[in-house]
């Protein structure tokens, strides 16, 4: 690094090198984005877009450890254009919310108004549609079944949607995204304590570290005197603690956290692991667009296939936050409802055929 890097500090460089430039707009991001002057950006990663702001070698590897690296395999292997949408959200989105009583309360919600119209534990095996319906064949306790509607809103990963046939095949366009949209290697680690010690330390819990466990925090509103330390690590970092049994990753993380907050074994209760690459229906963390996706890409993942519709955080650059997934969902329901027969006002499902399978 240089004398001046050094003098600018780590925040000091971020803001310099790697943050969304003072002239981009920062009104609310409605209507099509991005503009044709940041498509240049999808052709950069964002570690090339640091070095094309002056950063050098030794600040672009300082700024690629921490929250730069959760996407992909870090800031070599994603596009600029992405990380620059998310610092655009960010900037018009400046309180954060979270949903009482933990974030499984809000499915439970959309389930308890569709009851029984959810099929639980009903993988799906084929998808098909013609000009007037479209079906889902899945196999429900080894029996095929098969659920007809007017519309379909498939939220799968792109990763699972890849190996379930699909009749008549969708076009090339949108087959192309489904094949080479990627997804981070993540894994999530949560680390309970008999004691939040941070806390009385005057710390907030917050560790980013370059060691295979990357990031730490903490869980907010638990109740004195423990905590929960959540641990997320991606790309190489998370597959090599996948390599791991459970206790192993367990201890590896404990190994770690105890090198800058030494009571934290002598605290640690107990703990549970998260590998999205080995879970069967996500095969993945999050999707991420290497340069040059971004703007071919959303196109073809926004794109209806006649009465398949398509949501999920990967049909938004938001991807690997709910608020991506929401945003998406609500496309999704605007088209259906512009589509279908007798809709009686845009953005708006009249009655129609819905069915939802988890």
């Amino acid at each position: 690094m240089t004398e001046a890097e050094r003098q600018l500090g780590l925040t000091g460089m971020g803001n310099l090198y790697g943050r969304v430039p003072a002239k981009l707009p920062r009104g609310p991001l409605t209507g099509l984005w991005p503009a044709e002057t940041e498509a240049p950006n999808d052709e950069l990663t964002y570690a090339d877009f640091m070095r094309k702001n002056g950063a050098s070698e030794g600040a672009v590897e300082l700024l690629s450890v921490g929250f730069n690296a959760l996407m992909g395999d870090g800031p070599g292997t994603y596009s600029a254009l992405m990380m620059l949408y998310g610092d655009m959200f960010t900037n018009n989105h400046t309180v954060r919310l979270q949903i009482v009583d933990g974030n499984d309360k809000f499915p439970a919600a959309f389930a308890s108004k569709l009851g029984d119209r959810i099929s639980y534990n009903s993988p799906v095996t084929s998808i098909g549609q013609d000009s007037d319906k479209v079906w889902v064949t899945v196999d429900n306790g080894g029996t095929q079944h098969q659920v007809t509607g007017d519309y379909l809103i498939c939220t799968l990963p792109f990763t699972v949607l890849r190996d379930i046939p699909v009749s008549p095949a969708f076009t090339e366009e949108k087959q192309c995204a489904i094949r080479t949209l990627k997804y981070t290697s993540a894994v999530r680690i949560c680390l309970q304590f008999s004691d939040a010690f941070w806390l009385k330390e005057g710390l907030y819990g917050l560790a980013v570290t370059d060691l295979p466990m990357m990031i730490a925090y903490p869980q907010p509103n638990q109740a004195p005197p423990g905590g929960i330390l959540n641990v997320l690590s991606t790309g190489a970092s998370a597959r090599q603690l996948a390599s791991l049994e459970e206790s192993a990753r367990l201890e590896t993380v404990l190994c770690q956290i105890s090198e800058f907050f030494p009571q934290a074994r002598a605290l640690y209760v107990g703990g549970v692991t998260k590998d999205w690459d080995s879970d069967p229906y996500a095969r993945g963390g999050y999707a991420y667009f290497e340069k040059g996706q971004v703007i071919p890409l959303t196109r073809a993942i926004e794109l209806s296939e006649r009465r398949i519709c398509f949501a999920g955080d990967h049909a938004s650059l938001l991807s690997g936050w709910m608020e991506g997934a929401l945003n998406s969902g609500l496309r999704a329901a605007a088209t259906v409802g512009s589509s279908a027969s007798g809709a009686s006002q845009a953005g708006y499902l009249t009655p129609v055929n819905i069915h939802s399978i988890v």
